[in-house]
């Protein structure tokens, strides 16, 4: 396949890539046509550092900095996309090689994955850029709300907002400010949502120029939002990884109302996750709690059946965990991200169901010892198409597990032993596409031939964390 007249980042790929692997050839392809389709002078920005030590990005890198920018004359100034490069199956911001903090809730066109010689794979994201009006409070610089209506749009520039009272919001996405939602979430995050429609009504004194809405002193507002869930990813494979994803259920909050004094009413959910059925009616006064470890807004909601969650086993062939706890809060879940000021991109969907559990739950890796890792506070994160299980506190304290690594001469010279940690974060994310994930944090010792000191003997290689 020929590249010369390709973008620069086909070129360095395809120059990189064993092309006679079958899958890379695909990506390869995949990924000039996305280009081609969107063209060079609508990609805004490439993030490549997650695979700054997998492939040569200098020169994609470099050529993204000293181009001049030209100024493009467009019909629709949605068609800007974000490019980023992750090495992690999983989109998300808990796990290493995974999502950056702007890139949080969106929705992509995912490439991939790309394979060069031995190293771990990745994929390229192309997330949408989305033009948006944005909603102001008087001497903040920060927008509390990014949304889009229909107005005239001519040579690429918007003339001033018309003033009226009541704004109707199109298909499109949403951006709210967490701390508008809960006071102590951090100021530069926002919630993102998918709409089908909205209405946003003004009152008191307010005005409007080209980029947005300005609040003034003694003004209010009340936004009600029709939502569009996530949708389960297509073409799904058969097997054991991720049928515990496939097999559940989920149907998220379709309404949501909120003012400048808080939340007005959250929707009503229905779930069924490792053969637990869970349900929620609408709620007029939820609370709301701000999660730093998997940084998302939780908006309470109340369950209907006992507050219990039993796990028998789970199908997964990487993790079984199994158990019973008492829930202790069930939670709609927003993904918060980092706004460029003005470039939001596209929202992915509505959020996700978050379980907060007490302890009584185990989790083991499966085809090592016996000995479990105690959950301590585990949260079940559920969303279409993958389950998230994170503890910040679990105790697989007496746990170890030992496996060879490399070998010479028909035998293996270095061992590792993993051991496990009381009071470590353990992540476990289970998506219906088949792909696994666990993440925690352990000590080990290398058992290894080399490196040797001066005396030509092995360098001790361990580590508590």
């Amino acid at each position: 396949m020929s590249t010369e007249n390709s973008h620069p980042l086909v070129q360095l790929l395809a120059g990189q890539i064993q092309t006679k692997e079958q899958a890379p050839s695909e990506a390869i392809r995949s990924l000039e046509e996305t280009l081609r389709l969107i063209g060079a002078g609508n990609i805004s920005h490439i993030d490549l550092n997650n695979i700054a030590d997998i492939v040569d990005v200098s020169a994609v890198v470099q050529g993204e900095q000293q181009a001049v920018p030209q100024p493009v004359t467009v019909d629709n100034p949605d068609e800007q996309f974000h490019v980023f490069a992750r090495t992690n199956a999983v989109r998300s911001t808990q796990l290493a090689g995974g999502l950056n903090q702007f890139l949080a809730g969106t929705i992509s066109n995912t490439i991939g994955p790309f394979i060069i010689n031995d190293r771990p794979p990745f994929w390229i994201d192309f997330i949408r850029i989305q033009r948006s009006v944005a909603l102001f409070v008087q001497g903040n610089p920060a927008p509390i709300m990014y949304f889009k209506i229909n107005v005239n749009i001519f040579g690429g520039l918007i003339f001033t907002i018309p003033k009226q009272n009541t704004y109707q919001i199109i298909p499109t996405s949403v951006w709210v400010q967490a701390k508008l939602l809960h006071a102590f979430a951090p100021a530069d995050l926002y919630a993102g949502l998918k709409v089908s429609s909205g209405t946003l009504k003004l009152s008191g004194n307010f005005t409007t120029n080209q980029t947005g809405i300005i609040l003034g002193p003694g003004s209010n507002f009340s936004c009600q939002l029709n939502l569009v869930q996530k949708a389960r990813p297509a073409n799904a494979p058969a097997g054991q990884y991720g049928k515990d994803a496939r097999d559940a259920t989920i149907q998220l909050p379709v309404e949501f109302s909120f003012t400048n004094n808080g939340i007005v009413k959250v929707g009503g959910v229905s779930s069924t996750v490792f053969g637990n059925s869970l349900s929620a009616p609408e709620n007029t006064q939820p609370n709301t709690k701000y999660f730093a470890q998997q940084k998302r807004l939780g908006i309470s909601l109340n369950v209907n059946e006992d507050p219990i969650f039993n796990i028998d086993e789970t199908q997964s062939p990487l993790v079984d965990i199994n158990g019973q706890a008492n829930i202790t809060s069930m939670w709609w879940a927003l993904p918060l991200a980092q706004i460029q000021l003005m470039q939001p991109l596209e929202a992915e969907g509505n959020g996700a169901l978050l379980v907060e559990c007490a302890d009584g739950l185990f989790a083991n890796i499966k085809g090592t010892t016996k000995d479990e890792i105690s959950l301590i506070k585990p949260q079940f994160l559920i969303e279409p198409g993958r389950i998230n299980m994170t503890d910040i506190s679990s105790n697989g304290a007496g746990k170890s597990h030992s496996f060879s690594l490399w070998q010479e001469a028909d035998k293996f010279v270095t061992e590792a032993t993993v051991n496990f940690l009381k009071e470590a974060p353990i992540v476990f994310n289970t998506l219906s596409q088949g792909d696994e994930v666990l993440s925690t944090v352990t000590g080990f010792t290398i058992d290894a031939d080399r490196p040797v000191n001066i005396r030509g003997e092995a360098v001790a290689l361990r580590t508590e964390k």
